[in-house]
């Protein structure tokens, strides 16, 4: 098992095309940031995005875009709305991506326990109106 069953502090989501799966994350809803966050970051609300996967033959579709858009909205659209949308991702090419292609902002690069190089990477939740008309959302907003 990748995850432990989603709970009050989790949720999976997926993207579908014609019950295809062509994207999907875990999103961290209540997240415990860890290290290279600031403490006034820390106390930001935020959603932390993780485990981000595409369907590798859907490059050219922008699926990564579609999902930011979506989570964006959602974060912005709970119940106690969250100020950000955070990620870690583990490239400099893929941070380069995310920052130029899906409108993701660069905070800072550090270095993980394994010692690896990780760039913390965030997005500010916002409605985004008009996105019902690419997608349909079957999760509840609701207090989480």
């Amino acid at each position: 098992m990748l995850i432990r069953e989603p709970d009050d502090t989790s949720l999976v989501v997926a993207l579908y095309e014609d019950d295809q799966v062509v994207g999907c994350t875990a999103l961290l809803t209540n997240p415990v940031l860890g290290l290279g966050w600031t403490t006034e970051e820390r106390q930001q609300p935020s959603l932390l995005m993780t485990m981000t996967h595409t369907h590798p033959d859907r490059r050219g579709d922008r699926i990564g875009l579609l999902m930011t858009m979506w989570v964006c909205d959602f974060a912005a659209r709970l119940s106690e709305p969250r100020s950000w949308v955070r990620c870690h991702v583990p490239d400099r090419g893929l941070a380069t991506h995310y920052s130029n292609e899906m409108g993701w902002q660069e905070v800072r690069a550090r270095t993980d326990q394994q010692g690896s190089r990780v760039y913390l990477m965030q997005c500010p939740a916002a409605p985004k109106d008009g996105l019902s008309a690419f997608i349909c959302s079957r999760v509840a907003v609701g207090k989480r």
